[in-house]
């Protein structure tokens, strides 16, 4: 929200603000710094080929819908989501919170196993995960034990596993799943919570940087035009 609406408003300056101050610094035959200049051609580009920008968007975000659906890049997205530091410890356990949370109410419900399985992959809306359980139809429908085919399973921590091993052995499998889902959905609101802290300082820095921007590109022409006016007065 942060991000687009100070995008918003750099859009409104550079289109209707701008333009018009240009028009008292012409009027003034004040030559103009780089910067401000920069700021000008970017403004002319929004203002007389704005269709294109949109264009853009329309063809960047028709492009990206297209190769979402392709399987292939959508595995490599969330791959590398997931190995990124913070945010793909987090979004690893929404995924895990996510599959052992449905998991755990169909079992409870008297579902079969192997149809679990089945419906899982609609749960985890992630390509990786969707291939691991997979694996795990297929090691169950060979004979091979729930708990030991978790602990075969890399996507999913040895925490899982042994929940599901106590779980089986105790009879408490819906119980013990409903618990761990409910410890990562933990995990998951604190991180989120951390983040929100961490980032306030971070967007307060950003709209400084806008905004400094913005006041140099617009004050450094008339700080120009001051200085000139004052040499020219001390010379007379």
């Amino acid at each position: 929200f942060v991000f687009g609406a100070a995008g918003l408003a750099v859009l409104l300056f550079l289109t209707v603000a701008l333009p018009r101050i240009m028009h008292l610094y012409e009027d003034m035959n004040i030559e103009l710094p780089a910067l401000t200049l920069f700021m000008v051609y970017l403004s002319d580009a929004l203002r007389n080929y704005w269709y294109f920008a949109v264009l853009f968007v329309l063809f960047l975000f028709a492009g990206v819908r297209y190769a979402w659906t392709l399987p292939g890049f959508r595995r490599e997205v969330q791959a590398l989501v997931l190995k990124l530091p913070v945010f793909g410890p987090l979004y690893e356990k929404v995924v895990l919170s996510r599959i052992v949370r449905a998991f755990g109410a169909m079992y409870r419900s008297g579902i079969p196993i192997l149809v679990i399985f089945q419906l899982l992959p609609q749960v985890t809306r992630n390509v990786l995960y969707e291939e691991a359980v997979r694996r795990l139809e297929a090691a169950v429908r060979r004979g091979e034990g729930l708990a030991n085919a978790f602990f075969r399973e890399k996507l999913f921590p040895r925490s899982v596993a042994n929940v599901i091993f106590v779980g089986e052995e105790s009879g408490t499998l819906d119980v013990n799943l409903e618990r761990i889902a409910g410890r990562f959905e933990d995990d998951v609101d604190r991180t989120t919570k951390t983040l929100g802290t961490l980032l306030e300082p971070f967007l307060i820095l950003m709209m400084g940087g806008f905004v400094l921007f913005i006041a140099l590109a617009v004050f450094m022409p008339m700080a120009k035009l001051v200085t000139t006016l004052t040499n020219e007065a001390s010379a007379v």
